[in-house]
C-alpha cells in the first residue's frame, strides 16, 4: 500500500503540478544574431575554401552593399522580401556608393554572395532556410559572345607569329584553358614528345592577381591534375618556346632567381614576364591580346573568350559534349550544355540529318 500511495502523491514530487510538454527556447544566439554578424563569420571562414579572387569578391560585394542594407536587420528576420527591396534599390542606384544604379549583372552577383552567404548560415543551424532562394533577381540578357572561328583564328596565329608569347596563344586556342590556368603553366606540367607525337599538359594549378601580389591555387584535390592533349601545332610551338624560353633563362638567371627567391612558386613557370614572375592578366589583355587582335582585324573581345571560341568550334565540329566537360574542366556535364546551348539547335539539326542518313542506309 505505501507504494501505492507515494504514486499517487506521497513520494517524491508530491504537491507538485503535473507536468506540461514545453517546447525548448530558441538558443539565445538566434535571437540576437544580426545580418552583418553572419556576414562577418562567413567572409572569415572564406579564406582556404574558394579561390582568392573569389574570396575578394565576396568580400567586396558583402561588405558595400549587403552589410550597409541588411546589417541591422536579425538574422532570423530577415526575410526574401529583404532582399528583393536591396535589389530593386541598386538597379535604381539607391544604395550604391558611387549613387548610379547597378546593372542587372552586378545586382545578379550581389545576390549570389546573399545566397552562398545565407546557405552557410542556413548549414550551420542558424537559420532553418535560405531565404535568398526564394527572392527575385533581375533578369540578365544574355550577351551574344565575340568568338573567332576558323579563318580568324588562322588570322589571329598570323598576327601573333613572332611574338615573345606566340605559344600562349596557340596553346590557349587550342586548349579553350581557363586565363589562370595557362598563365599558371610549369614546365614539369607538359609533356613534349621527341618523336614529334602529340604532346599533353596536366592543369594542376591556377594563378590568381590579388592587392597583395599574385596567388598561386591548386586546381585538383588529388594533384594528379587535370590531362588536356596538346595538337601537332601546339605541340610544336611549346617545343620552339622552350628553346625560347632557356634563351631567356641564361639572360635573366639573376633577376629571375632574386623572384623566385621571394616566391618559390614562381619557379619554372612556362609563360613568366622577363622579371620573372607570373604574367598579369590585365597587361597580357592591355599590352598583348588587344593589339594582336587589332593588327589582325578582328573585333574586340576579352581573353577569356579565346575559351569559348576554342569550346564553340569543338561543338561546330561534332565532337562530344562529354569530351568537352573534361577538357575544359566543368564541374558537371550540365554546366557544360547550358553554357553553350546557344549552339544546340545547328548540332541538334545535323545530328537529325546523321541519324536519317543511317536509316535509310545512306
Amino acid at each position: 500500500m505505501a507504494s501505492t500511495a507515494s504514486q499517487s502523491g506521497s513520494g517524491v514530487g508530491a504537491g507538485k503540478p503535473p507536468s506540461t510538454h514545453t517546447t525548448p527556447e530558441q538558443p539565445p544566439y538566434r535571437a540576437a544574431y544580426s545580418t552583418t554578424t553572419a556576414l562577418e563569420r562567413w567572409i572569415d571562414s572564406l579564406p582556404g575554401t574558394v579561390a582568392e579572387n573569389t574570396r575578394g569578391f565576396y568580400e567586396h560585394r558583402a561588405r558595400t552593399y549587403l552589410k550597409p542594407a541588411l546589417g541591422n536587420v536579425k538574422l532570423s528576420e530577415l526575410t526574401a522580401e529583404h532582399l528583393d527591396g536591396l535589389y530593386r534599390d541598386l538597379a535604381r542606384g539607391k544604395g550604391t556608393p558611387s549613387g548610379r544604379a547597378l546593372a542587372p549583372s552586378t545586382v545578379g552577383q550581389v545576390h549570389s554572395t546573399a545566397r552562398v552567404a545565407l546557405g552557410r548560415a542556413a548549414k550551420k543551424g542558424l537559420i532553418p532556410h535560405n531565404v535568398a532562394r526564394d527572392a527575385d533577381t533581375p533578369k540578365v540578357e544574355k550577351k551574344e559572345r565575340t568568338t573567332l572561328d576558323l579563318n580568324s583564328l588562322a588570322r589571329f596565329f598570323a598576327a601573333a607569329a613572332g611574338e615573345r608569347l606566340e605559344a600562349l596563344w596557340i596553346v590557349w586556342c587550342l586548349t579553350g584553358l581557363r586565363p589562370g590556368e595557362v598563365l599558371g603553366l610549369k614546365w614539369a606540367d607538359v609533356r613534349l614528345p621527341k618523336d614529334g607525337s602529340d604532346g599533353e599538359l596536366l592543369i594542376c594549378r591556377s594563378w590568381s592577381a590579388t592587392r597583395t601580389g599574385a596567388v598561386m591555387r591548386e586546381t585538383t584535390k588529388t594533384g594528379k591534375g587535370r590531362p588536356v592533349s596538346l595538337l601537332p601545332e601546339a605541340t610544336a610551338a611549346m617545343s620552339a618556346h622552350r628553346t625560347r624560353y632557356l634563351e631567356e633563362l641564361v639572360r635573366y638567371r639573376d633577376l629571375w632567381e632574386q623572384a623566385w627567391a621571394k616566391n618559390p612558386e614562381y619557379r619554372d613557370l612556362v609563360f613568366p614576364s622577363r622579371a620573372g614572375t607570373p604574367l598579369d592578366h590585365g597587361n597580357v589583355n592591355r599590352q598583348q591580346f588587344k593589339k594582336l587582335l587589332k593588327k589582325a582585324g578582328l573585333l574586340p573581345m576579352r581573353p577569356y573568350d579565346i575559351r569559348h571560341s576554342f569550346a564553340t568550334l569543338w561543338i561546330e565540329s561534332g565532337e562530344s559534349a562529354e569530351v568537352l566537360q573534361k577538357v575544359l574542366g566543368h564541374s558537371s556535364i550540365a554546366t557544360t550544355i547550358n553554357t553553350y546551348s546557344h549552339l544546340s539547335p545547328r548540332y541538334q539539326r545535323e545530328a537529325f540529318g546523321r541519324f536519317g542518313d543511317a536509316l535509310r542506309g545512306g
